[in-house]
C-alpha cells in the first residue's frame, strides 16, 4: 500500500503504514517511531491520500483478506477493506470503539441479520456481535477499533 500526502503540486509518497498495532505496545521502540512518524505526517500535512497503486491484502483468516488503509494510534480506530471470499467467516468479537461497516459488493450475514451492498452495519462500542459470514462473498469498508496484533492469524500468507 502507498500513501499519499498533498499538499497541491508539493505532494509526496511515503512508505507503507503499518497494518496492525497494538494499544499494549507503546513502550516498544518500533511503536514510538510509529508514533513519532504520525505526529510528523499530522504536523505537515493536513491530509493523507491513499492511493491504489500498490496495493496489500493480508490474509488475515481463511477466505477474509484485509487491506488497510489508515490508523490512528492516537484515537485508537483504523480503517481498511475486508473481503471475504464466498463462504468465508469472521470469528464472534467486541467492540470498544463504535464499528462502522459498509458493504460495499456482495453481501454478509451477521447475527441472522443479511446486509447487502450499499448497507451500513454499525456495531456499538461495548457490544459483541456473532460470527458473521458470507455465502456470496462481499467486499467491505470497516471504520472501527484497532485489531491487536496478537488477535490476528498471520500464518497465511500474504494475498495478491
Amino acid at each position: 500500500m502507498t500513501n499519499r500526502e498533498g499538499n497541491g503540486a508539493d505532494a509526496r509518497r511515503t512508505d507503507p503504514a503499518p497494518l496492525a498495532v497494538s494499544a499494549t505496545s507503546k513502550g516498544d521502540a518500533r511503536w514510538q517511531g510509529i508514533e513519532a512518524r504520525v505526529a510528523a505526517l499530522k504536523a505537515a500535512r493536513p491530509r493523507l491520500t491513499v492511493t491504489r497503486s500498490a496495493e496489500v491484502w493480508l490474509s488475515i483468516a481463511p477466505g477474509v483478506l484485509k487491506r488497510q488503509l489508515h490508523v490512528d494510534a492516537e484515537d485508537g480506530w483504523e480503517s481498511y477493506f475486508l473481503k471475504l471470499e464466498p463462504g468465508a467467516e469472521v470469528a464472534p468479537h467486541a467492540h470498544s470503539i463504535t464499528e462502522e461497516c459498509l458493504v460495499l459488493s456482495g453481501a454478509m450475514e451477521v447475527d441472522g441479520e443479511i446486509v447487502r451492498e450499499g448497507d451500513l452495519h454499525i456495531a456499538f462500542a461495548g457490544h459483541d456481535h456473532g460470527l458473521l459470514t458470507s455465502e456470496c462473498g462481499a467486499l467491505l469498508y470497516i471504520r472501527g477499533p484497532l485489531t491487536p496484533l496478537e488477535d490476528l492469524d498471520l500464518s497465511d500468507p500474504l494475498a495478491p
